[in-house]
């Protein structure tokens, strides 16, 4: 929300339920926020992807679950760069693929 290209002070118009009269009622909302809401779905789909198939091996170092880590979100951002130079294939399917590109296996 905090950005140097938004104006903070311009406010836009939002619409909501009130509890009290029981109708939709117009406030005001600063278009700092009505940006950061409309520009939010590409985050909520990156942590879907992330935690959908998480490496899980539990270790006392926490050295190593941070390498777990950055090795989950290289292979989701890897993933979405392939579907959008080639097909569009499951994130599972490409994980499988990755996995056998690495451990140099015959891929059929």
């Amino acid at each position: 929300m905090l950005t140097n290209p938004l104006i903070v002070l311009l406010l836009g118009r939002k619409q909501r339920v009130s509890k009290t009269k029981k109708q939709r009622v117009l406030f005001p909302q600063p278009n700092a926020i009505t940006n950061y809401s409309r520009n939010m779905g590409g985050i909520d789909k990156f942590d879907c992807n992330t935690t959908k198939y998480r490496i899980k091996i539990r270790d006392k170092e926490r050295y190593f679950s941070i390498f777990n880590s950055t090795t989950d979100i290289a292979l989701v951002e890897a993933h979405t760069v392939y579907c959008i130079v080639n097909e569009n294939i499951p994130l599972l399917n490409f994980r499988r693929y990755m996995a056998s590109f690495f451990l140099h296996e015959d891929i059929t």
